[in-house]
């Protein structure tokens, strides 16, 4: 049994986490003040912790192995779905982008967007936001501020 150094409550030692560093080799607080304490942080600083995990991942792409990662899914994605590569490469070849969103009539940088993949020149032209709800998904926007409409 150990006292937790946050919430004072006396808890079985599996509750801490390992740390060589101390003389009983685990925390002074338990796993759930360490995750509460985590997440509020992360919550708090969510700009400035996305920018860090942003540049991580650009540095970390990079390497040998976040190369060899990025072929590694583009050949998955592409055998997994030819109907959507196919279509992307028609329409990235034949539809020229005006930089305005068909949903929001946002002006500046907008994606193409295949309501049906046997048409692949009949493309929706949306800014990211629409375009991700178009697909059901949530729009992760950048650190620095919206792309897109609000």
């Amino acid at each position: 049994m150990k006292r937790c150094s946050q919430c004072k409550e006396t808890k079985p030692l599996a509750a801490f986490s390992r740390c060589a560093q101390n003389n009983d080799g685990l925390r002074s607080e338990c796993r759930a003040c360490t995750a509460k304490r985590d997440r509020e942080r992360r919550e708090r600083d969510r700009n400035a912790w996305r920018a860090q995990q942003a540049a991580y991942h650009r540095k970390w792409r990079k390497t040998p192995a976040g190369k060899r990662y990025k072929v590694r899914t583009s050949r998955r994605y592409r055998e997994r779905h030819p109907d959507r590569n196919r279509a992307w490469w028609r329409a990235e070849r034949a539809v020229e982008l005006k930089g305005v969103c068909e949903q929001c009539g946002y002006r500046g940088e907008t994606e193409r967007h295949h309501p049906d993949y046997s048409k692949p020149c009949e493309v929706q032209e949306l800014c990211f936001p629409c375009h991700a709800a178009a697909h059901g998904r949530v729009a992760r926007l950048p650190a620095e501020g919206v792309v897109g409409c609000t």
